[in-house]
């Protein structure tokens, strides 16, 4: 669970196909050893945990790093916050408001040495002394603790300024102190997740990191001092990233599994015995954002909320949907389908031109001789910005392209490298309106850094201060069904502001070799389960 609280959404490619039926349970005894080669796409810049610009390069950092180095709490199959490192944690809801974590007392590091409570320690100390190369999230996160202490070897105390909902996210990846300590926490773990005097791999999961080959592969091996319920199934599991068809790599035997894949991509797999197919929902959602803040670089029309609104009802979302091979349209920002608390609460915006044209007459625009209205002083010519190379986002362009200009609104899509996207045309605001992603854990108050005013994610501008009062009561609340009845309130809120448009809840599709047994497509990290896995032969 690399991302606390959110992260963007580099491994977008929604898929929605008619998945293989699923398997009864597997009667077989799970079987040990051999590789499974993974087809992963967005190679890692660097592997370190505490810095942003590892994690933002790729999943394989958060989802493959946790493997080795493992979190308090990680995310399972059913979408559910599950206890890795820890027992349990008692929860005080009451001044002074403490957690107290029961670490396992099995738990320890490869190299013999116990997982303790100097471990957590060490860890929220690291995070402090690295928070300017954290994600802006996990800053905000960090900023609800008032300490973490060691209360015994195997129990850490962590007291917070007041309830925080998402308290799980704490630990996203708990350090080992004895080969850490008195480093350069922002010069480790580049290639390798190693002790930096010895060199030899160290970790406390299932698997360690064995090395980074630039531009081919990521190879995690079996832990063999593993404290778990049992050891990796497997020898090897290997992340490739020197392709560029991962159709080809399955059918030429060269992967046994394509994570993420195009729909157009995966279909034929369908008819193929040899393989099998999912495309359940993940746990994020691609999204169109609109620049509101002042002297950003975005057209002026979009602080107007009329505008914002004819923007919604000149698309389609439907059509979208059917253009991506995606479930349905998305219908709010802050629960996903996995959740019964999800309302639909902007399934008003659907397609309607007549009334997208009245609002942008009403917000004083006029039509131009071209067909093309102009707002705010200025032609409605809007730089629709997304990451290149990701073909479901080209193809939701080409649509709201064509849907827009019936309105009188010029698209341009403008394609960038995901580098560029991330560093630069997001957070600088140097777009109109922008087409990317979220991923959430299981928390939904997470959503707060994105809607809330100033919020650490909030690329938009954004700026209600009901919503953010609503955001805020939420996250301070432990009980899910009263959270969900203020979230739901601030869903449709935002829905009538518009400073986004949800399009479609990710369902990424995965192939999977059939001789691959135990393998189950969680929501949020597709390796949370890796040890299980196993090659029938």
């Amino acid at each position: 669970m690399r991302r606390p609280l959110l992260a963007l959404v580099a491994l977008s490619a929604a898929a929605a196909v008619a998945a293989s039926p699923a398997a009864s349970v597997e009667a077989q005894v799970a079987k040990n050893g051999g590789t499974i080669t993974v087809a992963q796409p967005f190679e890692p810049a660097c592997l370190n945990p505490l810095l942003a610009k590892c994690a933002n390069s790729s999943p394989s950092v958060g989802f493959g790093v946790e493997k080795a180095i493992l979190p308090a709490f990680d995310v399972d199959a059913r979408f559910r916050f599950r206890p890795r490192l820890v027992s349990g944690v008692t929860v005080s809801a009451r001044p002074p408001y403490t957690l107290t974590y029961h670490i396992r007392p099995a738990a320890r590091w490869n190299d013999g040495v116990p997982v303790t409570a100097a471990d957590f320690v060490f860890t929220h100390q690291a995070r402090l002394r690295q928070a300017g190369s954290l994600s802006p999230g996990e800053r905000a996160q960090l900023r609800q603790v008032r300490r973490v202490v060691a209360v015994g070897p195997k129990t850490v105390r962590v007291t917070l300024r007041e309830p925080f909902s998402g308290w799980q996210r704490l630990f996203p990846n708990v350090l080992p102190r004895h080969v850490l300590a008195g480093q350069d926490l922002s010069k480790i773990w580049i290639d390798r997740v190693d002790d930096p005097k010895t060199g030899k791999p160290i970790g406390d999961g299932p698997f360690l990191i064995d090395g980074l080959q630039r531009g081919r592969t990521l190879t995690l091996i079996r832990n063999p001092a593993y404290w778990g319920p049992h050891l990796a199934r497997l020898d090897r599991l290997v992340l490739r990233y020197d392709f560029d068809d991962p159709a080809a790599e399955l059918e030429n035997n060269r992967v046994d599994m394509a994570l993420v894949i195009p729909a157009p991509l995966a279909a034929p797999f369908l008819r193929n015995p040899a393989f099998r197919v999912v495309a359940p929902p993940a746990a994020g959602y691609d999204h169109l954002a609109m620049n509101m803040r002042p002297g950003a670089g975005g057209h002026p029309a979009l602080r107007n909320p009329l505008v914002r609104r004819a923007l919604a009802y000149g698309i389609d979302r439907a059509a979208i949907v059917r253009a991506v091979d995606a479930i349905a349209p998305l219908q709010s920002v802050i629960y996903l389908a996995q959740s019964p608390y999800q309302h639909a609460n902007w399934q008003r915006y659907r397609r309607r031109p007549a009334l997208a044209r009245a609002l942008l007459a009403r917000a004083g625009c006029k039509r131009g001789a071209d067909g093309i209205y102009s707002c705010a002083g200025r032609r409605m010519s809007l730089r629709f910005v997304t990451s290149a190379g990701v073909p479901p986002r080209q193809a939701a362009l080409g649509v709201v392209q064509l849907q827009l200009r019936t309105i009188g609104v010029e698209v341009v899509p403008t394609y960038v490298s995901q580098t560029v996207f991330v560093d630069t045309a997001l957070t600088r605001g140097q777009f109109d309106v922008v087409l990317f992603g979220w991923v959430f854990d299981p928390d939904p108050s997470s959503a707060a850094t994105i809607y809330s005013c100033r919020g650490a994610d909030n690329y938009t501008g954004y700026y209600s201060t009901s919503v953010t009062q609503a955001l805020t009561r939420a996250s301070r609340m432990l009980d899910p069904a009263a959270q969900a009845r203020v979230l739901n309130v601030a869903d449709r809120m935002i829905a009538a502001d518009v400073p986004v448009l949800p399009l479609i809840q990710l369902n990424p599709a995965s192939v999977i070799r059939a001789n691959v047994k135990g393998f189950v497509m969680p929501p949020y990290n597709p390796y949370a389960d890796a040890e299980n896995w196993w090659l029938e032969r």
